[in-house]
């Protein structure tokens, strides 16, 4: 594998919320040194960035994959109302929909959208209830192919009944086995499960059985709306978070909860006592989309919450600039500097489940890196980083992207696989997915 020298760069480090000029160089998919004073190898490719920003590649906390083939779908025949309505005549609509052809080709779409955006790596949460088995699998390798890393689990649920929930489980576990066997850096799995409304207290216990035997964390959405609170108290007697009290997920190390928009302040103080077994993923732009109401960040413990775009699309920078404007409308005491946190955060929950350190720019890291032609105009040091990641910069920006060390997007092209012809073919299979689904 080359060794690549960056030279006079501005290197951006998210993680140790640090900025500094100098030269980053890698070797063998491996960050190997950086600094002021650094000379490039005779055998290095060297990239001179001209003053631009260098930083590590970025983790989307919480996607959904599957809905990539979504934009430009068909409204469904009866409007929603409310979320509840928006799953039942869209989401659970649309995932039932779903063969290995389209997963494969949502798992393409969005990952060649990711490496646009900066992002690197993929923590995902996905459901295709008509093509369960081995859809981990086809989705991973389609990730690959692209280029991205990705954490992997599918939603288990009881709302397509208890074989759908039992193949649920196998495909966790079956994809999780063979990740864990073959161990690559590349592809991890998580128990993943939809949301406690519609996981029925045996299921809830076979996924955390599994967390616990294959040593992973629990993927679950957690108060993204009312609808979980009431349903899951009125059909299993307890509240989301008691559930998973219940069952153990305190001591449950890699374990996700996407939204918690409304959870309560006595669960927020709760969830802080966890913080060394969960993360929570703020998707601010989706909870909008959705009308389920604001997550209010600033209320967890900041080490504990990381940022995630819930499939809305794949970039994390403008989450992050729209997290920051609604902290603010939500008239909370929010520093733009605690973005940073959530992106470390985000990359340390991806680097727990691969067992690869990304997220840094510290030697011995992984060496995949995001090239900007960001130049700033006015003063940057480490007191204003966050800042310059709200008002400036953006995805636009982006012109280059290596992973592992090696090219995935050079000058904007993506340098993987046909970029024209995987979008062409996309077409034609949404149609196709449109039509299975009665949306046409």
């Amino acid at each position: 594998m080359p060794s690549t020298a960056f030279t006079n760069a501005l290197l951006f480090d998210y993680t140790a919320q640090t900025v500094r000029r100098g030269t980053l160089c890698q070797c063998d998919g491996v960050i190997v040194e950086t600094g002021p004073d650094i000379e490039p190898q005779d055998s290095d490719e060297v990239v001179d960035l001209d003053g631009a920003l260098l930083m590590p590649g970025l983790v989307n906390g919480h996607t959904h994959l599957y809905s990539a083939l979504a934009p430009g779908m068909p409204l469904p025949a009866a409007t929603p109302t409310n979320f509840h309505e928006k799953l039942r005549y869209v989401w659970w609509i649309l995932d039932r929909g779903h063969d290995t052809v389209s997963i494969r080709a949502s798992g393409h779409i969005g990952s060649l959208d990711a490496l646009r955006c900066g992002v690197t790596t993929l923590i995902d949460h996905h459901a295709s209830p008509s093509s369960i088995e081995g859809s981990l699998t086809t989705l991973g390798n389609a990730v690959n192919e692209v280029g991205c890393r990705a954490v992997l689990c599918y939603e288990v649920t009881d709302r397509n009944g208890p074989a759908g929930a039992v193949a649920g489980i196998a495909e966790n576990e079956r994809f999780i086995t063979a990740c864990q066997q073959k161990p690559n850096g590349t592809l991890a799995g998580l128990v993943g499960a939809h949301a406690s409304f519609t996981v029925s207290d045996g299921t809830l216990d076979a996924c955390a059985d599994l967390c616990r035997r294959l040593h992973v964390g629990l993927h679950i959405h957690v108060c993204e709306d009312p609808v979980d609170r009431r349903l899951s108290t009125q059909q299993y007697g307890a509240a989301p978070l008691d559930r998973l009290a219940r069952v153990g997920l305190a001591d449950m190390p890699g374990s996700i909860l996407a939204h918690g928009t409304h959870l309560t302040d006595d669960e927020r103080a709760r969830l802080a006592t966890w913080s060394r077994s969960v993360t929570v993923a703020h998707a601010c732009r989706s909870n909008m989309n959705n009308a389920v109401g604001y997550t209010p960040i600033a209320k967890h413990d900041p080490d504990m919450v990381m940022i995630g775009t819930d499939g809305i699309d794949q970039d994390i920078l403008a989450e992050c600039t729209t997290a920051w404007f609604k902290a603010r409308d939500a008239h909370l005491p929010y520093d733009p500097q605690s973005l940073l946190t959530m992106l470390a955060t985000a990359a340390r929950s991806a680097a727990t489940a691969l067992g690869v350190p990304l997220g840094t720019l510290k030697p011995g890291a992984a060496a995949d890196l995001v090239v900007t032609d960001y130049r700033p105009h006015t003063p940057i040091d480490d007191s204003n980083l966050g800042a310059h990641l709200v008002f400036a910069l953006n995805a636009r920006h982006i012109t280059h992207v290596m992973v592992n060390g090696q090219w995935k997007l050079r000058d904007q092209k993506i340098m993987t696989l046909d970029e024209s012809t995987v979008r062409s073919e996309a077409q034609g299979i949404a149609g196709e997915l449109y039509r299975r689904i009665g949306c046409t």
